[in-house]
């Protein structure tokens, strides 16, 4: 299948997204060691697996959307 390059204003999108869930994940992190025991722990886990769930979430929309125009 050939991949065609996305328009400026939707690479933007994307990286901005990219940002913005690694941004959200730091931040996660950041709480866990501010936080107490259990609660540090369940920020650290949602910052740890946040990075790949956002990543994935972020190629299901670009598929998705390609999917849409494409039909």
């Amino acid at each position: 299948m050939m991949q065609r390059t996305p328009s400026p204003a939707t690479a933007g999108i994307y990286l901005a997204l990219h940002v913005a869930v690694v941004v959200l994940n730091l931040l996660l992190l950041n709480i866990a060691f501010k936080g107490g025991e259990l609660q540090g722990l369940f920020y650290y886990a949602a910052g740890v697996l946040g990075f790949p769930a956002g990543w994935l979430l972020i190629q299901a929309l670009h598929e998705a959307l390609a999917w849409a125009k494409a039909s």
